[in-house]
């Protein structure tokens, strides 16, 4: 009977050609440029892509947080020390975009280091406003008289109610441009007080018998020099005059009455506005006058005067800036 099995040199054969393939095999995984070698260094550019990544996400996020107007940056600070300092490094120029999408140019009127906080004014005007007898705001039964001349008649009424009620009638025009998206947090008229821009004005008083007599006393705003905080601060960045007049939100009460009254004796009540073309004026506008006859005081009426608005926002802690240099060609833009 025939058996079948395997030969010792079919054995050995066999030994031989798995040495040989086992021998390629390690050859192709560990050689200069093999298997091994290829996935170490796929797993080293995945590495070094991770980390680049993680790089770049760290160094955008260093520049947002850096960005922080609050934060001590400098990109919004203003310079009223160096004469020589450009436009944009005494005060960068800044886009605001109010509720309505509207960008307004802005330049930064005070910043971090200021009692007020960052405060931007708009470059240029957004409105005009009224103030006098044809002030769409007030109505003749907005002022309440019962002295001499008595009853005042109603174009009176209304010069007398447009001047008390003048700061707050700006101020709240002024909030009608303010944004929706948390970048400012009030608004206001320039020449208010930056401080507490809401009025608080008294109402005026005084001894004269013109007044005292005749039931003035008490019954319209005293004056003030809130402005000159804004227009000191605006002359030294540079950014005070302009080729148009607006409203500078202040009053100013002028007496021209002596002791006792004569004929032609007056009180003037005035409010303030800058003249165009005057780096160095801001002046008063007449609103109403009372005057003294031989009869007794008497109301003057004067014509209302339309002049530009001004508005400045007052920023808020989470502003960032997104972009822009600062410059007027690329002003700053915010985001929260």
């Amino acid at each position: 009977m025939n058996k079948k099995g395997i030969t010792l040199v079919a054995l050995v054969t066999t030994v031989i050609i798995l040495l040989i393939l086992s021998g390629t095999a390690i050859a192709i995984a560990i050689g200069g440029n093999g298997l091994f070698e290829k996935a170490n260094n796929t797993t080293e550019k995945w590495n070094a892509s991770t980390r680049r990544e993680e790089n770049s996400v760290d160094e955008v996020l260093e520049k947002i947080n850096g960005l922080k107007i609050m934060m001590a940056t400098e990109k919004l600070f203003v310079n009223t020390s160096n004469p020589d300092a450009t436009d944009a490094e005494k005060s960068p120029y800044v886009n605001y975009v109010d509720k309505n999408g509207n960008t307004i140019l802005c330049r930064v009127l005070y910043d971090s280091s200021s009692p007020y906080g960052i405060e931007i004014i708009a470059e240029n005007y957004v409105d005009s406003v009224t103030i006098g007898k044809t002030d769409p705001s007030v109505s003749a039964s907005d002022f309440q008289f019962s002295g001499n001349p008595s009853p005042l008649h109603d174009t009176a009424k209304r010069e007398l109610a447009s001047y008390n009620r003048y700061i707050t009638t700006l101020n709240e025009k002024a909030s009608d441009y303010l944004d929706t998206n948390g970048i400012a947090d009030r608004a206001r008229c320039v020449g208010s007080n930056p401080a507490n821009p809401t009025d608080t004005a008294t109402m005026y008083t005084s001894s004269n018998t013109f007044l005292t007599n005749n039931g003035w006393n008490g019954v319209f705003k005293s004056g003030d020099n809130n402005k000159a905080t804004d227009v000191t601060q605006m002359k030294n960045l540079g950014i005070f005059k302009k080729n148009y007049e607006y409203w500078l939100a202040s009053r100013y009460v002028s007496n021209y009455i002596g002791t006792p009254p004569v004929n032609g004796d007056a009180v003037d009540l005035s409010c303030a506005y800058v003249a165009s073309n005057s780096e160095s004026s801001n002046s008063n506008y007449l609103i109403f006058t009372i005057w003294y006859s031989s009869s007794g005081p008497l109301p003057s009426s004067e014509e209302p005067h339309s002049y530009k608005l001004r508005p400045v926002f007052h920023l808020t802690e989470q502003v960032k800036i997104v972009s822009g240099n600062g410059t007027a060609e690329s002003p700053y833009n915010l985001g929260i």
